[in-house]
């Protein structure tokens, strides 16, 4: 069945779909559906904010969460979403999601970095298994892909292989201070 994006109807009931149906992937197909189809109609954007704000599945905030980023680059709002989602959220995986989109999309915002410092060192996630998404490596990453050049983005990572209490963000650290020292030819 073919449905005409253009149809209050469809807004509609992709709107109930993204903000009630009872299965998570359901919500997040409806969302991404709803952008696809009706991202220039505003109900689309308050319908994001409300699933990011609302729903208890972390897949479907961070489905919000993307797509707020990426198609509402503009909005005032978007950009305090996402340090506000980068620091607070309960759930580390939308932490991490967070934490990238603010990097890839406004990495010359001129507090971004410090955003991502923060998360690096005081982010309170505790690994319960090794397939978790770690925030603070996530910010790590960000800060290294995004602001590889400055001496202060090294002295985080080199922080990070020292003192921070998860091994995987120690090991990641050190690889990357590795592949630096090799790359800058230093023994």
């Amino acid at each position: 069945m073919l449905l005409n994006l253009t149809s209050p109807q469809t807004l509609e009931r992709l709107r109930e779909q993204a903000e009630n149906h009872p299965k998570y992937r359901v919500r997040k197909s409806a969302l991404q559906a709803l952008v696809k189809g009706c991202k220039d109609n505003p109900e689309t954007l308050n319908v994001l904010k409300n699933v990011a704000h609302r729903d208890r599945a972390p897949e479907v905030v961070q489905t919000a969460i993307q797509e707020l980023a990426r198609g509402w680059q503009d909005d005032s709002e978007t950009l305090n979403w996402l340090k506000t989602y980068a620091q607070y959220s309960q759930n580390p995986v939308v932490r991490s999601t967070a934490i990238q989109e603010l990097a890839r999309g406004w990495s010359e915002i001129f507090n971004v970095f410090e955003i991502l410092a923060k998360c690096a060192f005081v982010d309170p996630f505790q690994r319960q298994n090794n397939a978790d998404i770690n925030p603070r490596k996530s910010a790590l990453e960000s800060a290294i892909a995004y602001y590889g050049d400055r001496p202060e983005t090294w002295a985080l990572v080199a922080d990070r292989a020292r003192n921070d209490t998860d091994r995987q963000v120690r090991s990641f650290a050190k690889e990357q201070l590795q592949q630096k020292a090799d790359a800058n030819g230093v023994i």
